[in-house]
């Protein structure tokens, strides 16, 4: 499929989803005049007598004021009635997996999309920035959108995962959602490097990161760098040969194109990051074109390149691995 019949499908989807939301104000409208009725008519009961019937046309062209009025005080409302409507509509899976096939034969020819599956719950915790401890029947976890593929000998995957407590059912409940990458390297390290976003830890209301357990600090010489993460390894030495200039100046681009909390784990022949954007991040927003310099086509080459530069910079040093 050509970027030009990609756009023409999403303005497809995009006008009958519109269609939908206003069927939905609709009928949302005509439930309350109903209600409003059958609560006068129960008055007519209880009080014996006729009530003056209200012009229910009126009151319908009020009642989608008020819903009107409300979606425009809460932005979320219709964006959040749009994309239920999406995820139930074939045309926009198919489109959202063309685009990313898209991208990634832009990027890699060898990058792989599987919109259902993603890592499981034991390569998540194996990173060790998240407890194992947390019990089993506590927690929600989930994913989707798995790209995956052997670049420059190293096997990389990154999904879309959601790691949420049973016991919130809002944004304090989230222990982790966002991007979750792997990468297994031929060669291995004989320690353990913890680099973990300030951010992350000061904001996070019940995160499960706990710095105490990640060994010594590391102090770094690249000063933005030590103002945004806090390096914690049980090998002060590998410590600096694993993150060098031209490493940590990739990690502050990665940060700075996501704009969330990055944290990450180095150790045995793999490295974990994880990228808590608190949203799902390969969702597609069809309000924005394909073509031009904000279509999601080039946002999401941009984080997926930042994301494989890491690995670049990593495979490409030979003194950190034995």
């Amino acid at each position: 499929m050509t970027l030009e019949e990609m756009e023409k499908e999403r303005v497809e989807i995009v006008k009958t989803s519109k269609i939908y939301v206003l069927f939905y104000i609709l009928l949302s409208a005509l439930f309350w005049v109903l209600i409003f009725y059958i609560y006068i008519s129960f008055a007519d009961f209880l009080l014996g007598k006729e009530i003056e019937k209200p012009n229910f046309v009126l009151l319908g062209i009020v009642s989608v004021c008020y819903i009107l009025t409300y979606a425009s005080d809460r932005k979320e409302f219709l964006n959040k009635r749009m994309h239920k409507y999406y995820k139930k509509n074939s045309k926009f899976k198919r489109l959202k997996s063309e685009i990313i096939d898209n991208v990634l034969f832009n990027i890699d020819r060898n990058l792989k999309y599987d919109c259902n599956k993603f890592l499981s719950y034991n390569e998540f915790i194996f990173g060790e920035l998240y407890d194992s401890k947390v019990r089993k029947f506590t927690y929600e976890y989930s994913g989707e959108d798995l790209i995956h593929s052997i670049v420059d000998g190293v096997n990389i995957t990154i999904c879309d995962i959601n790691f949420r407590s049973k016991n919130y059912r809002d944004k304090d409940g989230i222990y982790f959602q966002g991007i979750f990458f792997k990468a297994d390297f031929m060669k291995k390290i004989k320690g353990k490097i913890f680099i973990i976003d300030k951010e992350y830890i000061k904001n996070h209301p019940i995160n499960t990161i706990n710095p105490k357990k990640f060994g010594e600090r590391a102090l770094m010489d690249n000063i933005e760098f030590a103002k945004k993460f806090d390096v914690f390894t049980d090998d002060q030495i590998l410590a600096r040969y694993a993150l060098t200039p031209k490493f940590m100046q990739d990690f502050l681009y990665l940060k700075s194109i996501f704009k969330c909390p990055v944290s990450a784990c180095i150790k045995g022949a793999r490295i974990f990051i994880y990228i808590a954007r608190g949203s799902d991040s390969f969702e597609l927003d069809l309000r924005r074109p394909l073509n031009g310099e904000n279509s999601p086509l080039l946002q999401y080459e941009t984080q997926i390149k930042s994301v494989l530069q890491i690995v670049q910079t990593l495979n490409l040093n030979d003194k950190l691995f034995i």
